[in-house]
């Protein structure tokens, strides 16, 4: 009888619940599915709240999307902390403690657009640019890269000691001073400024080069300033001054007479009172007079492409004297009249150049 009852009230208990279940169902279901759903909105914001905020991170991380700086040459490239246009040139230091900017030069390193590069009495740094070639900086010396665009590449040297090993196109490679700007014709050379602005150009040779481009008749190096340029073939020098430019070039044979009558004749060029086309007389004819010498005479080449420079300074009556000193050296083509090359005539005056230049 026990049992039985037992039975009776799990069987009524049993009825209760499916009851309460059965009447309950709808609305708890309901329940159920909201608090289910309750955290998905929340998520879904919080998951939309981090992306918006790495996408904001995102240019400020070292690779990302908002690093990228185009240099002037046009080539998107990695920006450094302080926003510089970086170029394809490198700096590696091979003695001595050399500075990029603030910084010491540690290993090789980017250069960027207006970053001086100093070397001290006891350092130096070897400049490169795969499109170029390499630069030697010598101890002593400031330098940095002061443009490169559209393919034109312009250091600044303002004071110390460069040397070029250069494959590049010419006019491709330009170097500034405070007196001229010298540009690369396949001639490797060396530049050196002092402190007041004034310097020389050497143009190096094939053997002193280790290349064998600059032994050609059109490779030099063009040195200008305004309206002055003169060429420098490999061998010869050219004094730099910053109140008148270029000198005129001289052949690593010239003899000590006609240096100095060189000289002279430079400086009268940039008196104030003798003008900058017309120097006076007695510096003219004391350069011809030493052109007319015997050690300048055997030399033949080198004074020849010195008066060549020369004729292209002076005007009137005095180019007629020079014109006869050159050619007594290397006459001109026969077949040029001679009024053409009295007048400058750039046809004539080239191929001039070149019967002189020739080996």
């Amino acid at each position: 009888m026990f049992a039985t009852r037992t039975t009776v009230m799990r069987t009524h208990m049993t009825e209760e619940a499916t009851r309460t279940s059965t009447q309950n169902s709808p609305s708890d279901d309901l329940d159920r599915r909201r608090r289910s759903r309750a955290w998905v909105v929340p998520a879904a914001g919080t998951l939309v709240l981090f992306a918006c905020m790495a996408l904001v991170a995102w240019p400020m991380r070292p690779w990302g999307p908002g690093t990228t700086t185009p240099t002037l040459g046009g080539d998107p490239i990695a920006a450094p902390e302080d926003n510089l246009v970086l170029t394809d040139w490198t700096a590696t230091p091979t003695g001595g403690a050399p500075t990029i900017g603030p910084k010491s030069l540690v290993g090789t390193q980017s250069l960027g657009i207006g970053q001086w590069i100093e070397a001290d009495a006891l350092s130096a740094v070897e400049l490169a640019a795969p499109s170029i070639g390499r630069v030697t900086v010598k101890p002593g010396s400031r330098v940095r890269i002061k443009s490169v665009r559209q393919g034109q590449h312009w250091l600044e040297l303002a004071q110390g000691e460069i040397t070029t090993r250069s494959i590049a196109a010419p006019r491709t490679f330009n170097v500034e001073t405070p007196g001229a700007i010298v540009t690369h014709m396949g001639a490797d050379y060396t530049l050196t400024i002092d402190a007041t602005g004034s310097g020389i150009v050497r143009g190096m040779d094939s053997t002193t080069a280790g290349r064998g481009a600059s032994g050609s008749i059109s490779a030099r190096v063009e040195v200008q300033q305004g309206p002055r340029g003169v060429r420098v073939p490999a061998g010869y020098t050219c004094s730099i001054h910053p109140n008148m430019g270029p000198g005129t070039p001289l052949s690593g044979r010239a003899p000590s007479v006609l240096i100095d009558a060189v000289q002279r004749f430079d400086r009268s060029i940039g008196e104030p009172s003798g003008g900058a086309e017309t120097p006076s007389s007695d510096p003219l004819g004391g350069l011809l007079a030493a052109a007319d010498g015997a050690d300048a005479q055997r030399d033949r080449i080198g004074t020849a492409t010195t008066l060549w420079h020369v004729l292209r300074t002076v005007k009137g009556p005095d180019r007629a004297h020079v014109i006869e000193r050159a050619a007594a050296l290397v006459p001109p083509p026969s077949d040029i009249p001679g009024d053409r090359i009295l007048n400058l005539d750039d046809e004539a005056m080239e191929r001039w150049w070149t019967v002189i230049q020739r080996p």
